[in-house]
């Protein structure tokens, strides 16, 4: 009988004291964090994030002062599938709120994050309390920020201020330097920087067989053109793909015509001239580009070629011209 009592007054006890240890249990399965820090601030989280004294140290540490008590303070943070999301409202005594939201991969961020953006709302207020001021944007929490793309150049006359180095082969298709339209190829190396460029390339044609004259001087022959060739230019146009050029080049080789029965050579001659061209060069993609080029070009010397000082075979014309096809790659430096 004497237990009896002891029993009451234990039930009692057990009675009040279970609405409290359940509330408090409640509040950290549910992530609420409360204990600690001024009376102002509001604060809920995952248990894994700071608690409401530690984020009022991060504000204190930010601002060098605490939450002023003329602020109401709230924060939220929640966590995501895999992120974390806050939100911070502070509002004065006259009741304009000051609302932040960030977002971040660790609750740690979204901490600092919050506790920036107070803490910079607080300096302001107290730097002018008479001007309402909207404070600066809060720090992102997550990654730094990345800066926007460059923009695609425009077509502009401006030259690029970048050296360029080009390298390719080219077809050829020229006319007067041998009796008959004939073809070739080339290879050239190019250097271009602030809009001018130099290229040296080398280049030959061959041309089919032709026959002249009658009888014991009959001949049947066939033209070698070779040269050595630079180029100076300029650019006109200068945009994301396409080009335009204008340049002066210089020629020097020889020009030699050959029996195309025997393949004795019948006559060669040094071939020097000089003249203008134009390239218009487009970029397939990266560093490939496609370019088309017609030139003129007027020989030093009118060279006559004759078979047995009888049969005249070929008279080199005062101006010459032909055309080519190439493709290359560049890279700058």
């Amino acid at each position: 009988m004497r237990d009896r009592p002891v029993a009451l007054v234990t039930a009692v006890l057990w009675g009040l004291s279970a609405p409290l240890w359940s509330r408090d249990a409640a509040a950290q399965e549910g992530g609420t964090s409360t204990a600690g820090g001024p009376d102002n601030l509001s604060y809920v989280a995952p248990r894994e994030c700071a608690d409401r004294a530690a984020f009022a140290e991060v504000v204190r540490a930010r601002s060098s002062t605490p939450i002023p008590p003329r602020y109401a303070v709230q924060v939220s943070i929640a966590r995501g599938k895999k992120t974390f999301r806050g939100k911070l409202v502070a509002r004065d005594e006259h009741g304009e709120a000051f609302v932040r939201d960030v977002e971040g991969r660790t609750c740690a961020e979204i901490v600092d994050a919050l506790a920036l953006a107070l803490a910079m709302a607080i300096e302001v207020e107290e730097d002018a309390p008479s001007e309402k001021v909207k404070p600066p944007p809060a720090e992102p929490a997550s990654e730094p920020p990345v800066p926007p793309p460059s923009p695609a150049p425009e077509e502009s006359h401006g030259p690029p201020k970048v050296m360029t180095v080009s390298v390719g082969a080219s077809g050829l298709a020229v006319g007067g330097y041998t009796p008959v339209i004939a073809a070739g190829g080339a290879v050239f190396g190019e250097v271009s920087e602030y809009g001018l460029s130099a290229r040296l390339s080398a280049s030959f044609v061959q041309s089919n067989p032709v026959t002249r004259g009658e009888g014991d001087f009959q001949t049947r022959a066939s033209f070698l053109w070779g040269a050595g060739i630079v180029d100076l230019c300029a650019a006109f146009v200068r945009g994301a793909r396409v080009s335009v050029w204008g340049c002066g080049r210089f020629e020097a080789g020889a020009l030699q015509s050959s029996s195309s029965i025997t393949g004795e050579t019948l006559d060669a001659h040094a071939w020097l001239a000089v003249g203008v061209s134009a390239r218009v060069r487009y970029v397939v993609s990266g560093p490939f580009f496609l370019e088309l080029s017609p030139w003129l070009s007027a020989p030093f010397v009118a060279e006559h070629y004759v078979f047995r000082t009888v049969t005249q075979v070929h008279d080199v014309p005062i101006v010459v011209g032909g055309g080519s096809l190439s493709a290359g790659f560049s890279f700058t430096r």
